[in-house]
């Protein structure tokens, strides 16, 4: 094969993987022209750097921000509690949880996002919904807590028979890549989550970040950062090729 030939096939393969270079001067995408292929003119170009994929591993013992609300006391706060009590009920209970994402960066494309909370469950749907507002974890209460957006995430529970792993309580991972994600485009968007389940039951409880005794709200998002761009040439790109 060529040199030509070569180049050509290099960056078709690069084209098929969305690495198309960008030029200075025309800001559009565009292969190598064959004019180039056998000069170096050194016009300056940028090339997309693909960003490696990163994770963030968030479970924040009692600094951690979260808190239950529940409809039969209205007024009272639990945001130092080690439990979310009596989460069953859509109309009567729901727990708030907020991570710090700051040290994601802006714009990243999250690949995925999985919440993990230990809970004595039952049988029903769990729901998670992004925060529209700041919340205190020490005055939010039933009566003051801030309304929710889409996207709402739910997922089946169950407690299982007697001898299976989760009869008795286990720590069980959720889905919440788009709400995740949803954050990562605008972090000022990040004020938590709502949780709330529908079991038909409030007899069962959630393990919160203040608890020393069970697995507290634990956060993993594989991510990767914005696509940074870098300055090359023509020259230097075919060198790679050689």
């Amino acid at each position: 094969m060529t040199k030509t030939k070569r180049l050509s096939a290099a960056f078709l393969f690069l084209t098929v993987l969305g690495l198309g270079w960008v030029s200075s001067s025309a800001g559009t995408v565009a292969s190598l022209p064959p004019a180039h292929a056998g000069t170096d003119s050194g016009r300056e170009m940028f090339m997309p750097r693909v960003s490696r994929a990163d994770s963030l591993v968030l479970q924040p013992g009692s600094e951690g921000k979260d808190a239950w609300v529940d409809a039969s006391a209205p007024d009272t706060n639990h945001g130092d509690s080690e439990w979310f009590y009596g989460m069953g009920i859509l109309s009567s209970r729901a727990a708030f949880i907020e991570f710090d994402l700051s040290s994601m960066p802006a714009g990243s494309t999250v690949l995925s996002a999985r919440i993990t909370l230990w809970a004595e469950y039952r049988d029903g749907l769990i729901y998670f919904e992004p925060v529209a507002s700041a919340w205190n974890e020490m005055s939010i209460t039933w009566a003051n807590q801030p309304s929710t957006l889409p996207p709402q995430v739910s997922h089946p529970i169950s407690r299982g028979e007697p001898g299976d792993p989760c009869y008795w309580g286990c720590s069980w991972p959720f889905d919440i890549t788009s709400i995740v994600q949803y954050w990562a485009s605008d972090p000022q968007l990040n004020f938590g989550l709502r949780v709330a389940a529908d079991t038909g039951s409030i007899g069962w409880l959630m393990a919160s970040s203040d608890n020393i005794t069970h697995p507290r709200p634990r956060l993993v998002v594989l991510y990767t950062g914005p696509v940074a761009v870098e300055a090359t040439t023509w020259g230097k790109t075919k060198a790679l090729y050689r």
